[in-house]
């Protein structure tokens, strides 16, 4: 289970600004340190509101502006950790700046990391910075060319492992990949366990809502059942992130059609 001091119960908002101005300026502080008020591009300040985009549902957004997406766990806000997490979701955007996700939408792939992170902030209420940070970066070494020692240079020890725990060995055959997946889900510490339950949540709702075009009913009912096989493996870590799980794979299995 997450330890107490990680847990919360949602996010600290800050007080509000009066009048604000039309533009970003350092949000205000408190004896706590930055409040949770933070800039929306296109809102102005929010009460315990977002930072993320780059693109968001499709939408490419400069990474540039402020994001519109992230909300930033109170837990992160101490000197340099809120720098820190954005510098890990500009590169995760760079490294991933020519993909796009498998779904009919083909929506830019920066959107299931920063979906991943997201929920563990949100939803597990996970603060630990490598764990986000480890969240952002979690698809870098599978899916693009950055390797082991770049993350470890740029980000620390701590959060190279986790993505080296929920990365899959690309050179192996898919069934094989995917077999391992299952047969190391116990195994995996409970951080990386964290990672791979949101990861699981994101794909099942992308079948359910946003299915590769030519994926079969009977193709995306395996890839429920094989998702189920993986995330039994990694409970006991997150009851609100097994919930979400559940509701995911509920919703999925209503609206995918049997085979027969």
């Amino acid at each position: 289970m997450i330890p107490a001091d990680r847990q919360r119960a949602g996010p600290r908002r800050g007080p509000v600004p009066e009048n604000t101005p039309p533009g970003p300026q350092k949000p205000p502080t408190s004896a706590g340190g930055v409040t949770c008020d933070v800039w929306h591009s296109r809102e102005g300040w929010k009460p315990g509101g977002t930072v993320a985009g780059i693109s968001y549902n499709g939408m490419p957004i400069s990474e540039a502006e402020a994001m519109t997406r992230f909300i930033i766990p109170s837990g992160v806000k101490n000197e340099g950790h809120l720098g820190t997490l954005l510098r890990a979701v500009v590169f995760s955007a760079e490294r991933h700046r020519n993909q796009r996700r498998k779904g009919v939408d083909g929506s830019p792939y920066i959107n299931h990391p920063l979906e991943v992170a997201e929920m563990l902030a949100n939803v597990a209420g996970v603060q630990d910075l490598n764990v986000l940070i480890a969240a952002v970066l979690h698809d870098t070494i599978e899916d693009t060319k950055t390797t082991s020692r770049e993350l470890e240079e740029a980000f620390g020890s701590q959060v190279r492992l986790l993505v080296e725990e929920v990365t899959d060995d690309k050179s192996l055959p898919k069934p094989e990949r995917k077999r391992l997946q299952i047969e190391h889900a116990p195994l995996l510490s409970p951080s990386a366990k964290l990672i791979k339950l949101a990861d699981k949540v994101s794909n099942v709702r992308d079948i359910a809502d946003r299915p590769p075009a030519d994926w079969t009913v009977e193709r995306r009912r395996e890839y429920l059942d094989w998702a189920t096989r993986v995330v039994a493996g990694c409970r006991g870590v997150s009851e609100t992130l097994e919930r979400e799980f559940d509701n995911a794979m509920r919703r999925a299995r209503q609206l995918i059609p049997s085979a027969d």
